[in-house]
Parts: structure tokens; sequence; C-alpha cells
């Protein structure tokens, strides 16, 4: 008989998380510009006026953790959030880790009167766009486009 899998707590991120945090900020964003340095995740943990950061918790260990942006304008009567992050342990995966982490950012949307939640996803990450699409996001008509700026922008390295 399989063991059974202790529940799922998700809660706001605090300073002792930051450890755990940065590790996993640097599992899922293997990039070169990603912030893996604990004093300035404690930093942003504590003074940053518009991240929220949730993190999943089993048995006493992060597991998952979803970041997202509140987003006020004039030209809009309700806030919106956008979801930038949302990681998952690869040994956790398909066990409603993902699942209950949008629920808690829907909860505090709902909280807040939100307009919409908005999160970019790789149109070529068909395991996550096929989440998104069964925990209720739809595709938008929007398509991003950006200019991104490197260290190196001065050599012409853009994307």
């Amino acid at each position: 008989m399989a063991a059974l899998r202790r529940p799922i707590t998700i809660r706001r991120a605090a300073d002792s998380d930051a450890a755990v945090l940065a590790r996993l900020n640097g599992q899922y964003n293997d990039a070169e510009h990603v912030n893996t340095n604990i004093d300035a995740v404690k930093r942003s943990l504590r003074e940053s006026a518009s991240e929220i950061v949730f993190v999943a918790e089993r048995s006493n260990e992060l597991v998952g953790f979803t970041c997202l942006q509140l987003y006020n304008s004039f030209c809009y009567e309700r806030p919106s959030i956008e979801i930038t992050e949302l990681f998952v342990c690869e040994s956790e995966r398909r066990q409603q880790v993902g699942s209950a982490l949008i629920k808690q950012v829907v909860g505090f949307a709902e909280e807040r009167n939100a307009l919409e939640i908005n999160l970019r996803v790789n149109q070529n990450n068909e395991p996550a766009t096929k989440f998104y699409d069964a925990v209720g996001f739809a595709e938008a008509n929007h398509a991003v486009r950006r200019i991104r700026f490197y260290s190196s922008f001065a050599q012409g390295r853009r994307d």
C-alpha cells in the first residue's frame, strides 16, 4: 500500500524561507540573471509593496512557490494581478501543489476585488499550458513584446 502524502499548506512566504526560495528559484529560473542571494530575497520579501509570494509546504518542507504582482492603475477602478512565477518541485508535480497555489492566488485576487489574473507561459511548454487550462486560465489575445536589458547590452545582446 502506498504511503499517504501529508496535506499541503499554502502560506505567505517569510524571511525564514529565503534560503530555500533562493535555491528553488535557481532550479526554476536557470538563467544568468536569477537572484539567488539570500539577503536580497529576504529584503524583497520584507520590502516589496507590489510583490506577494506564497509558498507550498508539505511536512515542513517547501515544495513550491508562486510570485505575483499587484498592479493598480488610474485607468481602472480595480487592481490586476499577474502571476510572474509558479514553481513546483519535480517530485511534487501532479500532486495538486500547483492547483493549491493557484487556488490561493484566486482567493487573494477575490479578496482585493481584482479585475483579472494574468500570467505568461512559454507556448512550447505543453505541460504548463495544459495545467493552466485545467485550472481555468484561457488564452488571451495579447502578444508579449519586450526589450530585455542584460549587463552585456552595450555589446548588443538583447532579446
